[in-house]
């Protein structure tokens, strides 16, 4: 009897436009795991993601799409990042920034790794302790990889060097983030 009322309820939620319900019909298909309604549910998401900024519907089509177009994969997860009007959606923030790596853009990566692991500094409500904890790891140890395995180019050393701490060094209105705008 409560199936029942869950079920008329999401068909009037449906009847009525709503998009929360048609992400929830989308993700009951793809957790079936048969291949026709497996594909329908990506062309919901498709449908909420590209139609309507859906952020949990490009949050399942950066998974959905990550091990097989990682290009397509990371536009949906930076979508995703952006978050709704109020926020970054910080898992998304990681996401992108590991298959940025993938896809060889250490200093991409590192802005998006450090992004997700500073959400709680302008975002609060939208940070998870536990995807903060791993985005500073991830950070710390993409850094360390950085400077101790990789000799980056001229560029790439500028492009990174932004994001080269977690505590936004050079401070603004410091000797040194004078001398670095200077140079830049």
């Amino acid at each position: 009897k409560q199936h029942q009322k869950q079920h008329q309820q999401l068909l009037e939620e449906l009847r009525n436009g709503s998009v929360e319900a048609l992400y929830t019909v989308a993700q009951s298909l793809n957790q079936r795991n048969v291949g026709e309604d497996r594909i329908t549910s990506v062309q919901l998401w498709h449908a909420l993601a590209d139609g309507a900024d859906h952020v949990a519907s490009a949050v399942a089509l950066g998974f959905s799409y990550a091990e097989v177009d990682k290009e397509l994969a990371l536009k949906y997860f930076v979508q995703a990042s952006n978050g709704d009007d109020e926020g970054p959606h910080q898992a998304s923030l990681y996401n992108a920034g590991r298959l940025l790596l993938e896809l060889n853009d250490a200093a991409s990566s590192l802005a998006y790794i450090r992004a997700c692991a500073t959400v709680e500094k302008n975002y609060p409500a939208y940070e998870t302790p536990a995807q903060t904890k791993t985005c500073k790891e991830a950070y710390e140890l993409l850094s360390n990889q950085i400077m101790t395995k990789t000799t980056p180019g001229i560029e790439d050393a500028i492009e990174m060097f932004l994001y080269a701490s977690i505590d936004d060094v050079p401070q603004e209105n410091t000797k040194e983030f004078t001398k670095w705008s200077k140079a830049m």
